[in-house]
């Protein structure tokens, strides 16, 4: 009871340190956070923003966000090659890279010149980063952990980007639909893919501290709770400025978790390994995926 208890303050303080360094980054860099033209030409203001709730919604979201971001965390954490400091450093800035990718599709996708949606991912990303050094060294072990990979890992890389490319591209075309969506330019398919192999790059980093010993299951709980989960949850700021149907957000997710899901199942079925070898402290140990 008395771990479970340790376990919880030590999760509020990193969700009050990460909230507050999202409200000074957001205070330093300034205007940050604008919604495409698009968007708002197409879709009138979110409740929250007509209600003068903006800012607890806001508040919120991120807090739930750090809770799931902690959860997962907290599964896979013993998995993460490094040291204790490092594995909450790799973790946060993977999802701050994740985060930049989602800005990006603002500006290449969605045509918005707003290059403010930059500024925003400077401000996401100096938080996650945040939230994974203050996770590391309050949730982790003093062990350094060694990871012996197997080149062919790296395979899930170009397997993902494309199928992530392939499901994300044609949510284009039945969600969002006043906007009327299309991949029109190389630029729109160079970021499908670049957004994919970054969500292979993090599975081929955090696949070791995924436990479940079925590794279709393992591609599962990466594919709609370590990813799915925190699209979903980044892509649902969204509704905060917005009157969005919820339904389109929740088909734009489902459909991005789906591809990544196709993408590691299939890559775990024709290259994937059944272990993973750690060295925790120079003692070898077999994880299980």
């Amino acid at each position: 009871m008395k771990n479970k208890i340790l376990l919880i303050l030590k999760s509020l303080i990193v969700i009050i340190v990460t909230i507050l360094t999202f409200g000074l980054a957001s205070k330093m860099i300034g205007d940050v956070g604008n919604m495409p033209q698009s968007l708002i030409n197409t879709y009138g203001e979110s409740i929250f923003i007509v209600k003068g709730a903006k800012l607890p919604a806001i508040i919120g979201l991120c807090s739930l966000i750090m809770v799931f971001l902690l959860i997962n965390f907290y599964l896979i954490k013993d998995g993460i090659h490094n040291k204790r400091l490092f594995k909450g450093l790799i973790y946060g800035c993977s999802f701050g890279i994740l985060w930049f990718f989602g800005f990006t599709e603002l500006i290449v996708i969605f045509d918005s010149g707003s290059f403010s949606h930059l500024e925003s991912s400077i401000r996401d990303f100096t938080s996650l980063t945040v939230f994974g050094l203050v996770s590391g060294m309050l949730l982790c072990k003093s062990e350094n952990t060694k990871i012996k990979r197997n080149p062919r890992s790296l395979l899930a890389i170009p397997i993902v980007a494309i199928t992530f490319a392939v499901f994300h591209g044609a949510q284009y075309y039945f969600t969002l639909e006043p906007i009327n969506l299309k991949i029109n330019s190389s630029m729109d398919v160079l970021w499908l893919l670049a957004t994919g192999a970054w969500i292979g790059f993090m599975y081929y980093l955090f696949r070791p501290g995924i436990k479940l010993k079925n590794k279709y299951l393992g591609v599962l709980f990466f594919s709609f709770s370590v990813f799915g989960t925190n699209w979903l949850l980044y892509t649902s700021f969204y509704n905060i400025f917005l009157d969005i149907p919820l339904w389109d957000v929740l088909l734009r997710c489902f459909s991005s978790s789906t591809g990544v899901y196709i993408g590691l199942a299939a890559y775990e079925y024709i290259f994937g390994l059944d272990r993973v070898h750690c060295l925790y402290d120079d003692n070898l140990v077999d994880l299980v995926e």
